[in-house]
C-alpha cells in the first residue's frame, strides 16, 4: 500500500541493531540517537525532502534555460530560443516531478527532430518510430550534462551526507546542528546508496515519487492495523493512494516496543489530517483478558512514563490469579513449564496455549527442554504469525495481534527482563495475550518487573 520503489534497494540493518540491543540488554540508548531514527519518519522529513526537491527543480531549470541557445545549436532544432524555453516550462507543467519533466520535454524535443528533419537525412528504411527513437538517444545524450536524471537512491544519501547538508535544506525550527548530525549518523550509506536501513524507506519512497512521480491506488478507505508502529510519513505515504482520506487507525501506545518507530501521541497522525474531519474514540474496556489477569498487566504498566493514554479498564468476567512460578535451574523450569502445559491442556475453556519469551534464543532453549520433557504437540511460530499446533513457542513480538487461551512467559528471570520502558512494555504485551490463563517462570531471581499477585481480585 505505500507504493512500489522506481527500481531496486537493497534493505541494510541498519536501525535494526537498535531493536536488537534493546532486546538483549546490551546498552541504553541515548535519547538524541532515537530522536534522529524518528525524525526521518516524520513531517518534518517531508518538509526537508520537499526543500530539496524544490531547489534541484530550482537549479536544473535554470541551468536548461541558460543553455537554450547551446542546446537549440547542437540539435540544430528548429525553433528559436524563446521557443525552446517554452517547451522546458511546458514539461513542468504536464509532468511536476524532476525525471519525468525531463523525459516528457525529451519526447518532444525528438519528436520535433524526427518531424522537421529531411526525408534525405534518413536512412534508407527507417520508419518513423526508429527516427524518433535515434533522435530521442540524441536528445537525452544532449541533455545529460544539464539536466542527469536523478536517482532517488543517490540523492536521498547525499541529503543525509552531513549536518551541514541537512541543515541547507532544513528549516531551522525543526532540527539543530546537533540533531542534524545525530540524523545523518543513522543512515547507512555506500558509494552508490542503494543500501538503506528500514527507517529510510518510506523518507526514500517519498523522494522517489517526487522525483519520479506514481500511480495512485485511489483506495476509497484504509484501515491500519498496530498503527501505534507506523511513522507520520508512512500515513502520509497512504494517503497518497486515498481517493478521500478516509482512514481508521487502530493502535495502542502502550504496545509501541520500537522506540525509534513507533508514536507516542495520536495527535502525530492527526495533524496529517483536517481537523474538522478527525474523530478520537478511546475504548478504555479489555474484553480478552479476565479481570484478574488486567489488574496484572496494569501493575506492570505503573512503572512507565504517563502515556496519553489511559490504563485499561478490566472487564466483569472472572477467572483465577496469575500464577507465578520459581525453579532452580533452566532444566527444573523447562520440566514446570512442561507440567503446566499437561495441566492447563485439561481444562475446558483451553484450546490454545503459548510460551513466550523474551527473544528468539530463549525461544528455541524451551522448545528444546518440551521436546525433552515429551511435549511433542508444540511448534515454533514464524514470522508470519502462522499458528500450525495448539501449543506453540515464540518470542513475544511475534505474538502482536494474537491471542491465546493460556500464555507462559517463560525466562521471566532478572538478567533477561530488566526494570526499562522497553522490557515493561515486552512484558505487558506477553501477558496480555493471554485470555483465561496465565503463568510467569523463571530461575534464579525473578525480574524487578514482574509484580506479584498478591490482592489481585478473587
Amino acid at each position: 500500500l505505500l507504493g512500489k520503489f522506481s527500481s531496486a534497494v537493497t534493505l541494510k540493518g541498519g536501525e535494526e541493531r537498535v531493536f536488537s540491543d534493546l532486546m538483549n540488554n546490551r546498552r541504553r540508548f541515548r535519547e538524541a540517537e532515537i530522536d534522529a531514527h524518528l525524525f526521518k519518519g516524520g513531517v518534518k522529513m517531508r518538509r526537508l525532502l520537499d526543500n530539496y526537491v524544490r531547489e534541484l527543480m530550482r537549479t536544473t531549470r535554470q541551468n536548461v534555460r541558460r543553455q537554450a541557445a547551446n542546446v537549440v545549436n547542437r540539435l540544430s532544432l528548429n525553433m528559436n530560443v524563446a521557443d525552446f524555453r517554452t517547451r522546458v516550462d511546458n514539461a513542468f507543467s504536464l509532468r511536476p516531478e524532476l525525471n519525468a519533466a525531463r523525459e516528457s520535454l525529451i519526447d518532444r524535443l525528438a519528436e520535433e527532430i524526427a518531424r522537421t528533419a529531411p526525408q534525405s537525412s534518413r536512412r534508407r528504411g527507417t520508419t518513423r518510430y526508429q527516427a524518433v527513437a535515434s533522435s530521442r538517444t540524441e536528445v537525452e545524450r544532449e541533455l545529460d550534462y544539464l539536466w542527469p536524471r536523478y536517482d532517488f537512491r543517490r540523492e536521498y544519501v547525499r541529503l543525509m551526507s552531513g549536518a551541514d547538508v541537512i541543515m541547507r535544506y532544513c528549516n531551522g525550527r525543526d532540527l539543530d546542528w546537533a540533531a542534524a548530525n545525530e540524523v545523518s549518523i543513522t543512515v547507512s550509506r555506500n558509494a552508490t546508496g542503494r543500501s538503506l536501513g528500514l527507517t529510510d524507506l518510506a523518507a526514500a519512497l517519498y523522494l522517489d515519487y517526487a522525483l519520479n512521480g506514481y500511480q495512485s491506488d485511489n483506495f476509497e478507505h484504509v484501515v491500519v492495523d498496530e498503527a501505534q508502529d507506523v511513522s507520520p510519513l508512512e500515513i502520509e505515504l497512504m494517503r497518497m493512494n486515498s481517493s478521500n482520506d478516509s482512514f481508521t487507525l487502530l493502535g495502542d501506545l502502550k504496545q509501541g516496543l520500537l522506540p525509534h518507530r513507533s508514536i507516542t501521541n495520536w495527535d502525530q497522525f492527526a495533524r496529517l489530517f483536517d481537523r474538522g474531519r478527525v474523530a478520537k474514540a478511546e475504548m478504555r474496556d479489555t474484553y480478552r483478558n479476565t479481570k484478574q489477569i488486567t489488574q496484572y498487566t496494569n501493575r506492570i504498566l505503573r512503572g512507565l512514563p504517563m502515556r496519553t493514554t489511559k490504563t485499561p479498564r478490566p472487564y466483569g468476567r472472572r477467572g483465577i490469579r496469575p500464577k507465578l512460578v520459581r525453579s532452580g535451574s533452566a532444566v527444573d523450569m523447562g520440566r514446570a513449564v512442561a507440567i503446566a502445559i499437561g495441566e492447563l491442556s485439561q481444562l475446558d475453556e483451553v484450546r490454545s496455549i503459548a510460551v513466550l519469551t523474551k527473544w528468539d534464543k530463549g525461544a528455541g532453549d524451551i522448545f528444546k527442554a518440551l521436546g525433552n520433557e515429551g511435549v511433542t504437540d508444540v511448534s515454533r511460530l514464524n514470522q508470519t504469525g502462522v499458528v500450525e499446533t495448539d501449543i506453540v513457542v515464540s518470542p513475544v513480538i511475534l505474538t502482536k495481534g494474537l491471542e491465546f487461551d493460556a500464555v507462559i512467559v517463560s525466562h521471566a528471570g532478572k538478567n533477561n527482563f530488566n526494570d526499562t520502558e522497553f522490557d515493561r512494555m515486552l512484558l505487558y504485551l506477553a501477558c496480555t495475550r493471554a485470555r483465561h490463563h496465565l503463568q510467569i517462570h523463571w530461575f534464579g531471581t525473578r525480574s524487578p518487573i514482574v509484580p506479584d499477585v498478591g490482592r489481585l481480585a478473587r
